[in-house]
């Protein structure tokens, strides 16, 4: 993790998910947490005086919390909380839904809730399949993603699930999105699908031994009843599952190959910046030897991480200098300074920011901030699509802003999870009886082109069309095929 002063903050970091999300926050595909503890109850006073915590911390770190939430509000729901937590021990699982329904009424993607340890012991069992389902944004609806067998009946990609027992899927969906974060329905839609929400809200109120479904085909509706699995169960499955195309090509967190004589494809997975500097230079320089005349930069799944990357993509397409936020507002208090006290062996710098007194600052970028396009020898001069979809998040988010505000090229996608203006940049403090992690941004980002009062959305695409079928519009265009 690179560090920046918080006084000097010309240059930003947007965290993916959550500061240590690859190390700690690895759910597997079926959506049980990959670590495995023996589950422990909290008492009702635990779980309370975390959620005291919560609220204390996120009046001192957010710089404007109560902006889209009222405190009216925000209170009323913290009360509601301890009220219907009045029933003896509680469970790792239930402190977890809880606090997470209380940060996911902030409606921000930069603020969330994870747990280091396990919600569920080895030998508990749940009902993992939704993870084969997509969630379709505003309507809710769950749709397979794959062919597969379930119940030893086979069904086709595009079926619908309809029911588990009682429940209509569209209710768990709608239910399961009250404790996920993200700014926008579709946003949210797609961290309830990969963060395991749908699993944990049934599990925890639906636990059965096995659960009654109906799906929607072709030929109509088929009802069947599947075994709820423990981890080792689920493990098994996960082993024999074959790897997708585009999960394959997500492993790396940035790649490029030719897909023929002419065009050029990156697949920019995450905003790493070690070594993203010479392997861009390397491939820019293959594809002027090769007259390399389209470039596709692939951005669908890419959630963020460092922003200099992103700038350093840029540097290679224009040539003119460019920003991609013009204007932060950071909160600086003492569980920031707490925080990020443990970095001043590693960076001595950090220590006149650490000094610095409670106090909101408002700084506006100036032109000694922008960023300077490489020389004409050295950038990219064809043709440039930029592919983005739901899960553009934070740091791949301000790609795609500078991509659009300076017309580098035609973005093609879906609207990204990113927005114009948001909050980032933050600290990690575990709650102290749940032991909990708690994700509080301090800084809110306004990016280029966005004022107090804007309409709050991502990136929009020139040219809509759902992720999935992005590249091939792409480069059936550029084929004319």
């Amino acid at each position: 993790m690179k560090m920046w002063t918080m006084k000097l903050v010309k240059r930003k970091i947007f965290f993916r998910k959550g500061l240590v999300s690859k190390v700690l926050s690895v759910v597997c595909f079926l959506g049980f947490p990959a670590l495995s503890v023996a589950q422990t109850s909290l008492t009702y006073q635990q779980v309370c005086a975390d959620i005291d915590t919560m609220v204390s911390l996120i009046e001192q770190v957010h710089p404007d919390p109560y902006s889209r939430l009222s405190k009216k509000t925000f209170y009323k729901e913290v009360k509601k909380s301890k009220k219907q937590l009045q029933k003896g021990d509680i469970s790792r699982l239930r402190a977890y839904m809880e606090l997470s329904r209380l940060a996911a009424l902030f409606k921000e993607g930069h603020f969330s809730v994870y747990s280091r340890n396990a919600l569920f012991s080895a030998e508990e069992k749940g009902f993992p399949y939704l993870s084969l389902f997509h969630i379709e944004p505003q309507t809710h609806r769950l749709i397979l993603k794959c062919d597969t067998v379930l119940g030893g009946i086979s069904f086709l990609k595009g079926d619908e699930l309809l029911k588990i027992d009682h429940l209509k899927a569209k209710k768990i969906v709608e239910k399961s999105l009250k404790y996920t974060f993200g700014e926008r329905d579709f946003y949210r839609c797609t961290r309830a699908e990969n963060d395991g929400t749908l699993q944990k809200w049934l599990y925890l109120n639906m636990p059965k031994n096995y659960y009654r479904i109906v799906m929607k085909t072709s030929s109509g509706t088929k009802t069947l009843m599947l075994k709820a699995l423990n981890k080792k169960e689920i493990k098994e499955i996960q082993a024999k599952r074959p790897k997708e195309k585009d999960e394959a090509k997500e492993d790396k967190a940035w790649s490029y190959e030719m897909y023929n004589d002419s065009v050029m494809i990156l697949h920019f997975n995450e905003c790493v910046i070690e070594g993203f500097p010479e392997f861009l230079s390397e491939m820019f320089r293959q594809a002027r030897t090769k007259n390399v005349r389209h470039l596709v930069i692939d951005n669908r799944y890419n959630d963020g991480g460092n922003s200099n990357a992103s700038d350093e993509i840029c540097r290679y397409l224009t040539d003119k200098p460019f920003i991609g936020c013009y204007r932060i507002v950071i909160r600086i208090s003492e569980p920031v300074r707490e925080f990020y006290r443990s970095y001043l062996k590693e960076y001595p710098q950090l220590s006149e920011s650490i000094a610095l007194p409670d106090t909101i600052m408002n700084e506006v970028m100036s032109l000694d901030d922008y960023q300077q396009p490489y020389a004409d020898s050295l950038r990219f001069t064809g043709k440039v699509y930029l592919l983005n979809s739901h899960e553009t998040f934070s740091s791949a988010s301000w790609l795609a802003e500078v991509f659009k505000y300076y017309k580098l090229g035609i973005i093609v996608g879906e609207e990204t999870g990113g927005m114009n203006i948001s909050s980032g940049d933050i600290i990690n403090t575990i709650l102290p009886h749940t032991k909990m992690n708690l994700m509080l941004p301090y800084k809110m980002f306004y990016m280029i082109g966005a004022e107090d009062g804007s309409e709050i959305h991502g990136v929009l695409p020139d040219v809509p069309q759902p992720s999935e079928k992005a590249m091939d519009w792409v480069l059936k265009k550029i084929c004319n095929k």
